[in-house]
């Protein structure tokens, strides 16, 4: 995937230079294929990425996905050297390394070893985790980029929409179905496993917080 194929959010995303930044969307809008181009751009300048998520299959996957990206882009040139299934190391640059949150809060991973910090499934964190990672990175200077799809409750991306989430973020959302959503296959689909908030919140990446917002989301009133 070369970086002319992304869309204009997730491209935006990358672009911008602030310190704290995050994507939140619905399924399949590309925000970990966003993360994974960022981290790269970054090691690629010469830092040290830390790379996290709250399990080890989540890390796995988007360590797999940025290597498939540098295999099929010229994001980077040159030959890359993967190291185990937790390193990548950019030739004349930096490197991505995959932390497990445990190691980041207990302090067997050194946050001041890293320049920016990638973290993905924001709301898979349980909320003083996640403070514990953010503050730990901070502290050191590090810049910070977040994605996720929002769960009903959301235990985090709610705080960062609601400016509860420490750090001054940059964000970006991405609606996928937006006024048709209630027309929408996958929403028919899935009604019979999934509540009405779960729906909203998977598939719009909108965070609902009362169970009475949801009739407005599910008629397309609300964006």
């Amino acid at each position: 995937m070369e970086m002319g194929e992304l869309t204009e959010i997730q491209q935006t995303f990358i672009d911008v230079p602030a310190m704290d930044k995050a994507f939140i969307g619905g399924r399949q809008t590309g925000q970990t294929t966003a993360l994974c181009f960022d981290a790269l751009i970054n090691a690629s300048q010469g830092d040290d990425v830390a790379l996290t998520a709250s399990r080890h299959s989540i890390r796995m996957r988007i360590m797999d996905k940025a290597a498939d990206i540098l295999r099929d882009s010229s994001v980077v040139q040159g030959s890359v050297k993967r190291v185990g299934s937790d390193e990548i190391d950019i030739p004349d640059g930096g490197r991505i390394q995959s932390l497990d949150s445990n190691y980041i809060t207990t302090g067997r991973s050194d946050p001041d070893e890293y320049d920016h910090l990638a973290i993905d499934e924001l709301d898979f964190f349980e909320p003083n985790r996640l403070d514990a990672i953010l503050e730990a990175f901070r502290s050191e200077g590090a810049t910070i980029a977040a994605v996720g799809t929002p769960r009903y409750p959301s235990p985090n991306i709610s705080r960062l929409i609601e400016g509860d989430l420490e750090g001054g973020w940059y964000t970006v959302f991405d609606d996928p179905i937006g006024a048709e959503f209630v027309e929408d296959e996958r929403v028919r689909a899935l009604e019979e496993t999934m509540s009405a908030e779960q729906i909203v919140s998977e598939l719009r990446g909108m965070v609902v917080k009362d169970p009475s917002e949801q009739a407005d989301f599910t008629r397309g009133d609300a964006d």
